[in-house]
């Protein structure tokens, strides 16, 4: 058990066994820890050809949307590896054309990342996951109750309202009044919600791309498939369904899963990381304690900049739940900062170039971060000195995830969160290597370190280049026993 003192850690109450090297650094022993490295001599060719071999594997067969503040991570539960899955944090519902106070009506997040993630790979499956243990319906009962007459709250739309009253309607038809059992409904006709919306939105790209609803039953061990219109109480019969023969059941759509162990245990770190299938934050630091918010590229505007984003409104719940660190991790061959640095520099040769309506409007959150990266590319290949081209990828996405972490900091601090640490990381693709990042470094400094001039900090010690997680596997057919089931 790693204990360390109020006065150790700054004020941040970290006690993490299973992110040691989160607390460590946030602690600032780097003497001990931390090591310098040359990335130069560090990044061996053998190193170099599996870091582009893991960067041709962006082909994601599924793009998981789920709540990020649920108790269970979809990770454990779909037992997912690098490449398998792009996700996509829907904090309540999804309703790109509506609104609620946990959905953006401005970059609207989720809905750019399902555009992007359908554009990178078509034949790609919508799952919507949700499980007994989602926060959402606790928020919703909290202000609604139990009763299908609840007086009004300024918190909950019209839309919530309707949903909140179809779920307690069918428990009280059915007999049911157990807080519990009619709190399991209402998720399940969230995830109904959610469901319907996905695949009307995923429509608009591909138009016939496929969706499927997944509920994790904990108290039965159950995953349960949900289809769009399928009958609630049938649903939440499913789920509660025990002794069920075998590990799955297939006339029945239902799974034996037991409830992962970290479900369990407080979540004391939030992480927002990108949508990316190769670059997810439970492969990289594990799932123990871990939060995580995904979207396209990890951009988070200043708080003034869209009042109602939903990054926000975790950062706000993380803390009442009693995270203390938060934390910002981008990496390499970012689809997302590829696309907007194509953007902005086609526009500076005058040319037009447009992903989209949808994505072109969350990609210009970042755009004042990456005119100042290539402000700073474009001084520097004046005076003569060649860059590549994935150079300019990294630094801008550097850039962005230093300019993100500040504004969660920026943000933490209006709200009075005086105890909130901030910690930034970028994870090397190919080597599984995760670089520490100072949000506050001078760009010509990041630079430096990028060019091997100045040293770079990575978590592991002198020495040990063993991946913090299990590199790249290949796949033959189906990769895990749920994903098979799930017929992914």
């Amino acid at each position: 058990m790693l204990k360390m003192n109020k006065e150790t850690t700054r004020g941040w109450n970290i006690k993490l066994p299973a992110q040691e090297f989160l607390a460590l650094h946030a602690a600032n022993m780097s003497s001990e820890v931390l090591a310098s490295h040359d990335p130069l001599t560090n990044n061996t060719a053998r190193q170099q050809k599996a870091s582009e071999a893991a960067m041709k594997r962006h082909n994601p067969r599924v793009i998981l949307f789920h709540d990020p503040g649920d108790a269970i991570n979809p990770h454990d539960v779909l037992e997912s590896r690098p490449g398998d899955i792009f996700t996509v944090a829907i904090p309540a519902l999804f309703m790109p054309n509506g609104h609620s106070p946990w959905q953006s009506l401005g970059p609207q997040p989720a809905l750019a990342a399902q555009t992007y993630a359908l554009g990178v790979n078509k034949e790609a499956v919508n799952v919507v996951f949700a499980s007994d243990r989602g926060v959402y319906a606790d928020r919703l009962m909290d202000a609604l109750g139990l009763s299908a007459d609840a007086a009004p709250d300024a918190r909950v739309t019209e839309t919530e309202r309707q949903i909140h009253t179809k779920a307690v309607n069918i428990a009280a038809e059915n007999g049911i009044t157990g807080a519990n059992d009619i709190r399991t409904i209402l998720q399940l006709a969230v995830l109904q919600h959610n469901l319907r919306a996905a695949a009307q939105t995923a429509a608009t790209t591909v138009a016939d791309a496929k969706t499927l609803g997944v509920f994790h039953a904990t108290q039965t061990g159950r995953l349960v498939k949900v289809g769009q219109d399928d009958n609630l109480m049938d649903a939440y019969a499913r789920a509660q369904s025990r002794g069920l023969g075998g590990i799955m059941d297939r006339a029945r759509n239902t799974m034996r899963c037991d409830a992962p162990a970290a479900a369990d245990k407080e979540k004391d770190i939030a992480v927002f990381c990108c949508c990316d299938a190769r670059a997810q934050c439970h492969h990289a630091f594990g799932s123990d304690r871990i939060t995580s918010y995904a979207s396209v590229g990890v951009f988070i505007p200043p708080y003034g900049q869209y009042p109602d984003h939903p990054t926000y409104a975790f950062i706000d719940q993380a803390w009442q739940d009693g995270v203390r660190t938060f934390t910002v991790l981008g990496h390499e061959d970012c689809g997302g900062i590829k696309a907007l640095v194509e953007q902005r520099l086609a526009q500076r040769s005058g040319k037009k170039k447009t992903h989209g309506a949808v994505i072109d409007t969350y990609l210009s959150q970042a755009s004042s971060v990456i005119d100042n990266a290539l402000d700073f590319v474009g001084a520097l290949q004046a005076g003569g000195e060649k860059i590549a081209k994935k150079q300019i990828y990294d630094l801008a996405a550097k850039e962005v995830k230093k300019w993100s972490a500040r504004n969660v900091a920026n943000h933490a601090a209006s709200k009075g969160y005086r105890d909130a640490g901030v910690l930034t990381y970028f994870l090397e693709i190919g080597t599984r290597n995760i670089q520490a990042l100072d949000m506050n470094e001078p760009i010509d400094d990041t630079w430096a370190r990028m060019r091997g001039v100045k040293p770079t900090e990575y978590l592991h010690k002198v020495g040990d280049i063993t991946p913090l997680a299990a590199p790249f596997q290949p796949r033959h057919g189906h990769s895990t026993p749920v994903l098979h089931w799930l017929g992914l």
